[in-house]
């Protein structure tokens, strides 16, 4: 008993010891920050590594230390100090954009009239600092004077709360994890054909998904846009256009784009990651699209891999390319150099970080931290066509390239008018300021403009190449404005029929050197076969053609269940050999 009595005591001291440090240190702040940006990752946890939120880990405890001690320094008064701190840290650091955004803000940013992004922030964190620096001292002060308030132990229970909140996140995230371990430990099998034939010719090719774009169908029944102009003009051009009939495999990015890349449908994913609940993640699938398996084939053959990638995460951080000449969102310091996640991107982007490394540190001409290649979706589309075009224009010299191009558009947000202009409308998907209908029309049709600008460009330069023009799902019905979050997401088998052909309905045009436009158009019924169809006509390959199938999952947060709808879609049953893909 006494023993008992003696480690208990022992434990109490060393308790009492680490909470004094505790408390004495900027821990409580680099607490509290991590907390929200661990929710934050538990929350995008579907589609965001967990090693994607190092950075943004880092760069905010080092500067809410610096803040408390700061603080420390000057108020020299430790529970004064944390008050000041943790609300600067939250209010002033990590949610300075929104704060900008309502009438605190609008008036702080009003005091350097006139300046910079980077001057205001200075002069908001500033001001900021001084209120609840003052706050803190107050505080700090009447606990002195009160009694009743010495008593109830403010400092303990502030420190008590924090630490259990991280307790409590920290926890989250473990459960998490363990819950999506399997699909974050997977990799998709390296591709195993043989060659079956000399390669006679390496053509170039080209790869361009245009995220979103709708079936020439959809486009006059519910746009009230006609896109035969972008036919006419791509038949021109020799062309094999599928204007009617054309549906993606899968009816999301992450499934559709895997099963071209892949080539192939994905039955074993359902047998591994059907049942792992209503919030699976895209991991599996982005272990596809960070190697694909046609990459890792034409590779083989001598090919470079280039990567056009867009904003968008999945096509633009760990994708195992020769080059990515468009990766933005990137973090520099001192000679190492990172590209951030979406939502490390977003995380920064909505704080004070944002302005103040967007002007960087810099020593002679030796950059010390700086974040820079920002781009906003209309600088992406013109960084991307600048980029297509510096790689048609070194064709002869450079050997076979592989260019997989992923142009987000007419993807929202709908920031283009007809001509190109930025639109004075809301880009999500609503009706607000004009009809969501017209916003993709107007969208679509400054899309066909950069197509034909970019096509035009490469046959021009590189007039041999293999082209493919191909969306990877139809634009969204309006069933599909709601928030996305597990169990809230509308249901694509739910999808009335006109409807689910809009969502399936996509873009597909081939350039194929060589082939009569007829047959390229009747083989390449289906987006899983474009690929092995190339594969097999110039570099000597067999690979058999799959039947084509569709398939619908239950969610954008139930990835790994499908269930074919070719019949519904197409009007014919689908092929008996989807039944071994389901």
């Amino acid at each position: 008993m006494k023993n008992l009595k003696a480690r208990t005591q022992k434990l109490k001291v060393v308790l009492t010891k680490l909470g004094r440090w505790v408390s004495h240190s900027s821990l409580p702040e680099v607490f509290l920050i991590s907390s929200f940006l661990i929710d934050r990752w538990v929350v995008n946890s579907d589609i965001t590594y967990p090693h994607d939120m190092y950075l943004p880990l880092l760069l905010f405890a080092a500067l809410v230390s610096g803040v408390y001690y700061l603080y420390l320094l000057v108020l020299r008064r430790n529970f004064a100090a944390h008050i000041a701190s943790l609300l600067l840290s939250y209010v002033g650091i990590y949610a300075y954009q929104p704060l900008l955004v309502n009438r605190v803000g609008k008036l702080l940013v009003r005091l350097p009239h006139g300046s910079s992004p980077f001057t205001q922030s200075v002069v908001v964190v500033l001001v900021l600092a001084l209120i609840f620096g003052l706050i803190g001292l107050s505080i700090d002060q009447l606990i002195a004077r009160i009694k009743q308030l010495q008593h109830l132990q403010l400092h303990k229970i502030l420190m008590f709360v924090i630490v259990f909140i991280f307790v409590w996140e920290g926890a989250q995230a473990a459960d998490r994890l363990w819950d999506i371990r399997h699909e974050l430990s997977y990799r998709y099998p390296a591709p195993t054909v043989q060659k079956s034939a000399a390669t006679t010719s390496k053509p170039d090719i080209y790869f361009l998904m245009y995220e979103d774009y709708a079936d020439a169908t959809t486009l006059q029944r519910v746009n009230n846009y006609d896109n035969s102009p972008l036919f006419s003009y791509l038949a021109s051009q020799g062309f094999a256009n599928r204007q009617t009939g054309a549906y993606s495999n899968y009816p999301f990015t992450t499934s559709s784009l895997s099963s071209m890349l892949a080539m192939n449908y994905f039955p074993d994913l359902q047998a591994q990651f059907g049942k792992d609940g209503p919030w699976q993640t895209t991991f599996p699938y982005r272990s596809i699209i960070n190697n694909p398996p046609f990459a890792q084939i034409v590779k083989q053959n001598g090919y470079t891999y280039n990567q056009v990638s867009s904003w968008w995460e999945n096509s633009r951080i760990h994708i195992q390319a020769d080059n990515q000449p468009t990766m933005g969102y990137r973090f520099n310091f001192l000679k190492w150099h990172f590209y951030l996640g979406d939502l490390s991107r977003d995380i920064i982007n909505k704080s004070v970080l944002s302005p103040w490394l967007k002007k960087g540190i810099t020593l002679g001409h030796t950059t010390l931290i700086k974040y820079d290649r920002d781009y906003n979706p209309m600088e992406n589309l013109q960084v991307q066509t600048n980029a297509l075009k510096a790689i048609a224009n070194q064709a002869d010299a450079a050997g076979p390239q592989f260019t997989f191009g992923h142009i987000m558009v007419p993807h929202t947000p709908y920031i283009f008018k007809p001509d190109g202009s930025l639109a004075d409308y809301d880009g999500e998907h609503n009706d607000d300021g004009i009809p969501e209908t017209e916003k993709y029309a107007n969208q679509a049709a400054y899309v066909n403009q950069n197509i034909q600008e970019v096509v035009g460009y490469i046959r021009q330069h590189d007039p041999k190449a293999v082209v493919i023009l191909q969306s990877d799902e139809g634009s969204y019905p309006p069933q599909f404005r709601y928030v996305q979050q597990p169990g809230h997401y509308f249901n694509p088998l739910d999808l009335p029929v006109p409807d689910m052909q809009q969502k399936f309905g996509i873009l597909a045009s081939y350039y194929l050197p060589g082939l009569d436009a007829k047959t390229v158009s009747n083989q390449l019924s289906s987006p899983v076969n474009v690929l092995p169809f190339v594969l097999n006509n110039y570099l000597g390959y067999t690979i058999p053609r799959l039947p084509e199938c569709h398939f619908a999952t239950g969610n954008k947060f139930n990835l790994y269940n499908y269930t074919l709808v070719t019949q519904q879609l197409t009007g014919q049953a689908a092929s008996a050999a989807c039944n071994q893909y389901k």
